[in-house]
C-alpha cells in the first residue's frame, strides 16, 4: 500500500463519517430480510474494531482511513447478491470512492483488501492484519454465541441449509480453533475471550456426544490444548527443579568428601614428611586433586543470579528479559511489575512466550551446573588414579 507522499493526499475529514451514512442508508434501504449476520451492525463492529487495531498498528493516517473504509464496505455486497456478494462489495465501494474524487490507486488498495478479508489467507501486510483480526473479533467477544446464532439463521434462510445443534456446534469449534490474531493489539483484546467461548463451544458439544464419541473423535485434541500446555510446562519446571537438586546434593557430596581428605592429607603429611619424604608427591598430588574438585563443586552449586534492570517496555519487546525470572524484576518499580504481569496475563502468546525463555534460562544453568560437576568428578577420578600409581612408584622405588 502506498504512503501519502506516493499518491494525491486523500480528503480524510469527514471521508469515513459520509461513508458510514452511505453504508447505514444502503443497508436499511437495500439488505434483505433474509440477511441476519451480514447487517449494519456487523459492519459497525467491523470498522470499529479495525479504527482501534489500526490506531495502535498504523502509524499512516493516511493508511488508516484506508483500511477504516475497507471494513465498512467489506460485505455491503450482500444487499445485490448472496454467491457474489465480494465483487458487489468491490464495486459498490469503488462507486462510492470514486465519487468522493479518491485515486484510482487507493481505490485499487480498497478493493484489494475487500478481496483479501473474503480470500481465507494470512495477512501479509500490516493493513491486511488489522482487516482480518477486525473481521474476526466477534470470535473473540462476548456476543460471539447471538451472532453465531445469527448467522446460523441467516444460513438455513438464505441458503436454504439446516444445522442440528451437534452440527452447528461442530462448524463452531471449527471455527474458533481456526481463527488466529495476528496484530499484538488483536491477540491482547480477542484472544482471552476467544478461549473462553472454545471451551464453551467443546463442553456444548460434549453434551451432545457419547463416551465413545468422544474418545473417537477426540474432541479434546480440537479444543485449544490449555491443560496439556500448562501439564508440559509444569512437567518441565518440576523436573528443572529435581535435577538442579540433584546436581547440589552431588556438589554437597563432592565438598564434603574432598574436604575431608584434604584436612586429612595435610594432617598426614605434616608428621611424616620427616620421616618419609618419599611420601611428599603422591600426597601433595591428592591434595591438589581433593583441591580442584573442591573447587568446581562450590562453582556448581554457588548460586549465580543476573541483577540487570529492565524497563517495562523492553520486557515487552523482548523474550529474553522475561518478567517472571525475579532477577528481571527485583529493580522494577512495582507499579511498572504490576502493568507487566496483568499484560502477561491477559495475553496467552506473551505469557507462553516468557514461560519458554523461563525454561530456557533454567536449562542453561543446569547446562552449567552438570558441566562444572562433570569436571569435579572427572578430576577427582583421575587425581586418584594418578595419586594411588604415584603411592606405588615412590613406594616400591
Amino acid at each position: 500500500m502506498k504512503t501519502a507522499a506516493d499518491s494525491p493526499a486523500i480528503e480524510i475529514d469527514g471521508l469515513v463519517a459520509e461513508a458510514a451514512i452511505f453504508v447505514y442508508n444502503t443497508y436499511k434501504e437495500n439488505l434483505p430480510e433474509s440477511i441476519l449476520f451480514h447487517t449494519h451492525q456487523h459492519a459497525v463492529d467491523v470498522s470499529s474494531a479495525a479504527d482501534k487495531i489500526a490506531r495502535k498498528s498504523i502509524p499512516d493516517e493516511r493508511t488508516r482511513t484506508l483500511v477504516v473504509l475497507a471494513a465498512w464496505f467489506h460485505d455491503i455486497g450482500y444487499v445485490e447478491s448472496y454467491e457474489e456478494h465480494v465483487e458487489a462489495s468491490v464495486r459498490i465501494a469503488s462507486s462510492f470512492l470514486e465519487s468522493h474524487g479518491i485515486s484510482d490507486d487507493e481505490i485499487q488498495d480498497v478493493a484489494a483488501l475487500i478481496r483479501f478479508v473474503h480470500s481465507g489467507a494470512e495477512p501479509r501486510t500490516s493493513e491486511e492484519a488489522v482487516l482480518h483480526d477486525a473481521n474476526r473479533s466477534f470470535a473473540g467477544g462476548k456476543q460471539f454465541f447471538d451472532r453465531s446464532g445469527r448467522l446460523r439463521l441467516e444460513w438455513e434462510r438464505a441458503l436454504h441449509c439446516t444445522f442440528s445443534d451437534r452440527e452447528w456446534a461442530e462448524r463452531q469449534l471449527a471455527f474458533l480453533t481456526s481463527t488466529r490474531f495476528f496484530t499484538p493489539h488483536g491477540k491482547k483484546k480477542y484472544e482471552p475471550r476467544r478461549h473462553k467461548n472454545l471451551r464453551a463451544v467443546h463442553n456444548a458439544l460434549a453434551s451432545y456426544l457419547g463416551p465413545e464419541e468422544m474418545r473417537e473423535q477426540d474432541l479434546t485434541s480440537k479444543e485449544v490444548p490449555e491443560r496439556g500446555i500448562e501439564t508440559m510446562f509444569r512437567t518441565t519446571y518440576r523436573n528443572h527443579i529435581n535435577l538442579s537438586s540433584i546436581a547440589d546434593s552431588k556438589a554437597n557430596i563432592m565438598i564434603s568428601v574432598n574436604a575431608i581428605l584434604l584436612s586429612i592429607i595435610l594432617s598426614f603429611i605434616s608428621s611424616r614428611f620427616q620421616t618419609d619424604p618419599w611420601l611428599l608427591i603422591p600426597s601433595a598430588s591428592l591434595a591438589l586433586t581433593c583441591l580442584v574438585a573442591i573447587v568446581f563443586a562450590i562453582l556448581s552449586a554457588r548460586p549465580k543470579v543476573t541483577n540487570k534492570t529492565f524497563t517495562l517496555e523492553e520486557i515487552r519487546r523482548s523474550p529474553e528479559a522475561n518478567i517472571l525470572f525475579f532477577g528481571n524484576f527485583t529493580n522494577m518499580p512495582l507499579r511498572e511489575f504490576t502493568v507487566g504481569l496483568r499484560e502477561l496475563m491477559q495475553n496467552s502468546d506473551l505469557l507462553y512466550d516468557n514461560m519458554i525463555a523461563d525454561i530456557y534460562s533454567l536449562g542453561q544453568v543446569l547446562h552449567r551446573k552438570y558441566r562444572l560437576l562433570w569436571i569435579s568428578y572427572t578430576a577427582f577420578m583421575a587425581g586418584v588414579v594418578v595419586s594411588v600409581a604415584l603411592f606405588g612408584i615412590f613406594y616400591l622405588a
